[in-house]
């Protein structure tokens, strides 16, 4: 093979080397030399924080906040005037909302009202 014939296809080899870097190279490049190098990172933070609120906000439109309202009278089937008996030492105790059982007496039956109690072993819950 002849010195120019080497020198051809190396220069072959150069060209479309240069020419594939070029193809590949610049696209980064030019995305790289369009940043605006920290004070991006400002606003992006902001653009962070922004879609934070955006968020919340359409949450918030979708799940409206509740609103109290008063409890009407005589909804407790317990009657007007029950009051939970307090425990002086609720330590072992379950509390409940007839106030605090100690299981092992079974103490609380008496507290329940006569139509709430069930009137034998043999009776059945309604299912």
């Amino acid at each position: 093979m002849s010195r120019s014939a080497y020198f051809r296809s190396l220069r072959g080899v150069l060209i479309a080397g240069v020419m594939l870097s070029l193809l590949l190279v610049a696209p980064a490049a030019f995305n790289w030399a369009s940043r605006g190098g920290r004070q991006n990172q400002v606003l992006t933070e902001s653009g962070g924080a922004h879609m934070d609120e955006v968020a919340v906000e359409k949450w918030r439109r979708r799940n409206p906040p509740l609103n109290a309202t008063a409890r009407p009278e005589g909804l407790t089937p317990f009657g007007k005037g029950f009051k939970a008996a307090e425990a002086r030492d609720p330590r072992g105790l379950i509390s409940t909302n007839i106030g605090h059982i100690n299981l092992k007496k079974n103490d609380a039956l008496n507290r329940v009202p006569a139509e709430f109690r069930a009137s034998g072993p043999g009776v059945r819950a309604n299912g």
